[in-house]
C-alpha cells in the first residue's frame, strides 16, 4: 500500500509536457519590444487592406490651390506641393511598401531555395557553377545590385519587385545551400534513399522540410531591409512610377520644404522606421523561438 501511494504521488508530480507551439509562444512573446513589433506589421497589414476605403482623399489627386498648407482639420498632415492629401498618400503608399516586399522577398525565397537546395543536394559540378554565381552576385551590396538593375529594367512595381528579388536572392540560396549539406547525410535521409525515393520527394519532403526554420526567420528579416530598399529606389527617382502612392518618393518631395512643411518628409520617414524596426524584431523574435540550440534555454 505504501508503495502504491508512493508511486501516485511521484506520478501525479511529474510536469505537464510542454508542446512545440506552447514553446513557441512562451518564448517569442517574452518580450515587449517583439510584442511591439508584431502590432505594428499588423497594424500595417490592416492599413494595406482598408487603406484605400478609409483614406480621407484621393492620394493621386492634384489641387493646386491647396498646395503646401499645414496641418490641419481638414488636412491632418497638411498637403504636398500638388495639394495632394499627405494623410491619404501615406495610408495608400503601406500597401505598395507591403505589396513590394512580400513579392520581392517571396521571388528571393523561393528562386534561391531551389537554386541552393538543388546545388547542395547534387554536388560536384553543379554546385561549383551556381554557388560561383551566386558569390559573383553577393559581391554586390543588396542595394546597389537592385540600383543597377532597376536602371536598366526601368521603374514601375513589377521591374521593381524583379529587381529586389533579383538582388536579395544570393543570400536565400546560400542559407539553403548551408541547411542541405548539413541535413542530407542525416540517416533518416539515408533510409529514405534506400527505401527508393526519387529525389524529387527527397528534396521536397524531406530536405526542404528540415531547413525551413532559418528561412522563416530569414524571410522575415529581409522584409524590413526590402521595403527599405524599395524606399531608397523610390527616393531617388527610380523605384515606384508617380503618382502612386510610395514612402520614399514621399520623402524626396518633401525635402525640399523641410523648413516649410517638414511633415511632408517626417511622417513617411517615420513611418519607414518604425516599419523596418517592427520586422527586425519579429525576425529576431522568431530566430529565438525556431532555433532548436535554444530549446530548454528559453
Amino acid at each position: 500500500m505504501a508503495s502504491d501511494g508512493i508511486a501516485c504521488t511521484e506520478i501525479s508530480e511529474i510536469p505537464p509536457r510542454v508542446t512545440e507551439w506552447r514553446r513557441f509562444r512562451r518564448v517569442f512573446f517574452s518580450r515587449g519590444v517583439v510584442l511591439f513589433g508584431t502590432v505594428i506589421i499588423a497594424f500595417l497589414v490592416l492599413i494595406a487592406i482598408i487603406g484605400p476605403w478609409i483614406a480621407p482623399y484621393d492620394p493621386v489627386k492634384i489641387s493646386l490651390s491647396e498646395r503646401l498648407q499645414g496641418p490641419s482639420g481638414n488636412h491632418w498632415l497638411g498637403t504636398d506641393p500638388y495639394g495632394r492629401d499627405t494623410l491619404s498618400r501615406l495610408i495608400c503608399g503601406a500597401r505598395t511598401s507591403l505589396v513590394v516586399g512580400l513579392l520581392s522577398v517571396g521571388l528571393a525565397s523561393v528562386v534561391g531555395m531551389i537554386l541552393g537546395g538543388v546545388a547542395a543536394y547534387y554536388g560536384g559540378a553543379i554546385y561549383a557553377v551556381v554557388m560561383r554565381l551566386i558569390d559573383a552576385l553577393m559581391a554586390f551590396p543588396v542595394v546597389v545590385l537592385a540600383l543597377v538593375i532597376a536602371a536598366l529594367l526601368g521603374g514601375g512595381v513589377r521591374n521593381i519587385i524583379l529587381a529586389l528579388g533579383i538582388s536579395m536572392m544570393p543570400q536565400y540560396a546560400r542559407l539553403m545551400a548551408g541547411q542541405v549539406l548539413s541535413v542530407k547525410e542525416n540517416d533518416y535521409i539515408l533510409a529514405v534513399k534506400s527505401l527508393g525515393a526519387n529525389d524529387l520527394r527527397i528534396i521536397a519532403h524531406h530536405l526542404f522540410v528540415n531547413s525551413f526554420s532559418p528561412l522563416i526567420v530569414q524571410f522575415s528579416l529581409r522584409l524590413g531591409t526590402t521595403i527599405l530598399a524599395e524606399a531608397t529606389l523610390s527616393f531617388l527617382g527610380i523605384g515606384i512610377t508617380p503618382p502612386t502612392p510610395a514612402w520614399g518618393a514621399m520623402v524626396s518631395d518633401g525635402r525640399d520644404y523641410l523648413q516649410r512643411a517638414p511633415m511632408l518628409s517626417l511622417a513617411p520617414g517615420l513611418a519607414i522606421m518604425l516599419v523596418v524596426f517592427a520586422f527586425n524584431m519579429v525576425g529576431d523574435g522568431l530566430r529565438d523561438a525556431l532555433d532548436p540550440r535554444l530549446r530548454g534555454k528559453l
